[in-house]
């Protein structure tokens, strides 16, 4: 492919983030190479190496991308709500309806491995420590007395047993006869977890 000026980095950059995230928004990231991106775009791969660094970190940006717009609907969701605990089953509520609505894009936030050698840039562990600094702002008044130590235990628990959830609800994994609805699960773990 020719190489193309049309855009300033930044233009591109965009420009790539858009369009990759409408391709997966109908098929999953194993469906996607890094020519084929390149060519969806109207660049070079090459154009996109030097842009993001590899297609690893294009990847990694797009997942920044994804959990930048989860946090915005995560923080809406909670907005809504006005004590702690409901906030919590909101914010869970609305994490499994991100990931129902956006399956290819959710799985590859957490799917998505950096290749050897390759570090997480800070940009992105501010975002991760955003959506979990989130939950936190939920659990702390419901743990007054809990030490840093404890509450960190109590939002992972509750962190990773949601995303379990949302997990096995995506996959159909969660094999009931007859049928739970992950949102059942998720007021279930947070009824009987939280404290009354």
């Amino acid at each position: 492919m020719a190489r193309r000026n049309d855009h300033s980095p930044e233009q591109l950059r965009a420009l790539t983030l858009t369009t990759v995230t409408a391709f997966l928004e109908q098929q999953p990231a194993a469906d996607l190479s890094l020519r084929q991106a390149a060519k969806l775009v109207g660049y070079s791969a090459g154009t996109l190496i030097n842009l993001f660094g590899s297609y690893s970190y294009l990847l990694l940006a797009l997942n920044g991308h994804t959990m930048d717009e989860m946090s915005g609907d995560l923080s809406a969701a909670m907005d809504q709500a006005s004590t702690a605990k409901d906030k919590l089953r909101a914010m869970a509520e609305q994490y499994l309806a991100f990931a129902q609505q956006h399956p290819h894009r959710w799985r590859l936030v957490f799917e998505h491995r950096l290749a050897e050698g390759e570090t997480l840039p800070d940009w992105q562990q501010q975002r991760i420590d955003r959506l979990l600094a989130l939950v936190e702002e939920c659990m702390l008044p419901l743990y007054p007395d809990a030490s840093t130590t404890e509450i960190q235990l109590k939002i992972r628990t509750v962190w990773a047993s949601v995303h379990g959830i949302v997990h096995l609800t995506l996959e159909d994994k969660l094999f009931a006869k007859p049928a739970i609805s992950g949102k059942a699960l998720i007021d279930d773990l947070l009824t009987r977890y939280l404290p009354a």
